[in-house]
């Protein structure tokens, strides 16, 4: 891997590991990749709230991965309902 996408994710998993001192796992990966990249969204972020401790504290799927997840989907997930082709090439990379 090199050193750039190596840096990256070292600043990524550094401030996700800062930001969790204040709970919530995945509000913290998806403000750290928010930051790193430019993609600011306070909206996004405030959803994240309750998937920490593994959805509402339940300890099902993993808080970290549905914030890195929600992150990947600012990136490239549709912005229309009806964009069924770009729902279907964001779920390459999701897996």
């Amino acid at each position: 891997m090199p050193t750039n996408e190596e840096e990256i994710i070292q600043n990524v998993r550094r401030k996700a590991h800062e930001y969790d001192k204040f709970s919530g796992c995945s509000q913290s990966v998806l403000l750290s990749i928010q930051e790193e990249f430019g993609l600011e969204n306070l909206a996004a972020f405030k959803s994240a709230t309750v998937f920490g401790g593994g959805v509402g504290r339940s300890g099902e799927t993993c808080g970290a991965l549905i914030g890195a997840l929600m992150a990947l989907g600012l990136v490239i997930g549709r912005e229309k309902m009806e964009d069924t082709e770009v729902y279907r090439k964001a779920m390459q990379p999701a897996r």
